[in-house]
């Protein structure tokens, strides 16, 4: 799981990772890996043969959920692009909606018992986990300008199948708000850290011998 932080007003959305328009890649490649973590179904086409199934990926990502009420702005803003035929620009009164900050917790999971299908190898799933920290930075732009990743858990089962509750573990690794009065948290600090980090050696204390202990992903950058 991780949690997403919008600060002072930017609007937070779901990305991908952007490539280098320099370098030299392989657009039949990038589909393999891609089919082979996130599945097929918008990339297989129906098929008369007995067997031949759409393939679900071994990867799945979750809704992203604010943590607590988000301030909601609103402001008028030029759009360069044209918005009828007969203009070249155009603009829209109040239109434009920004969150002036937000702490979202996305969730993932990773199937592993589905890698057969789609022949997804550890090393895919390693490169994913290398990606994960730079998901937003790495594909900033106009709307989304400053979305980070504040904290990226990941913790692994000892079995294909799963040892331990994952409903648990979300639970463990959500943060909560050192004062739940329902107004909308301004920053980082109005959440309890010290609570958290509590919450997770509690956590890796219960996942001994079932799974490896919490990994923050932040951390692993390099």
């Amino acid at each position: 799981m991780f949690l997403s932080e919008i600060t002072e007003q930017h609007l937070c959305l779901l990305c991908g990772i952007k490539l280098n328009p320099h370098a030299r890649t392989d657009a039949g490649a990038i589909t393999k890996i891609h089919v082979r973590v996130f599945g097929a179904t918008f990339l297989e086409e129906e098929s008369d043969e007995k067997g031949s199934f759409i393939k679900t990926g071994v990867v799945q990502f979750g809704l992203g959920v604010s943590l607590s009420p988000v301030k909601i702005e609103r402001m008028t803003t030029t759009k360069v692009l044209p918005v009828e035929d007969d203009k070249s620009k155009g603009m829209a009164p109040l239109a434009f909606r920004i969150v002036s900050y937000g702490l979202y917790a996305m969730p993932f999971f990773i199937n592993a018992t589905a890698a057969q299908q789609t022949r997804c190898t550890k090393k895919d799933i390693e490169l994913l986990l290398r990606l994960i920290p730079y998901a937003y930075s790495e594909s900033a732009s106009y709307i989304r300008p400053q979305v980070g990743i504040r904290h990226a858990f990941y913790v692994e089962h000892n079995r294909a199948r799963g040892t331990f509750n994952d409903f648990k573990i979300i639970e463990a690794l959500t943060p909560v708000k050192i004062n739940e009065d329902g107004r909308a948290a301004v920053s980082w600090k109005d959440y309890d850290e010290a609570s958290l980090r509590e919450s997770i050696a509690v956590l890796n204390a219960q996942l001994a011998g079932k799974a490896a202990p919490v990994i923050d992903l932040m951390e692993q950058m390099s």
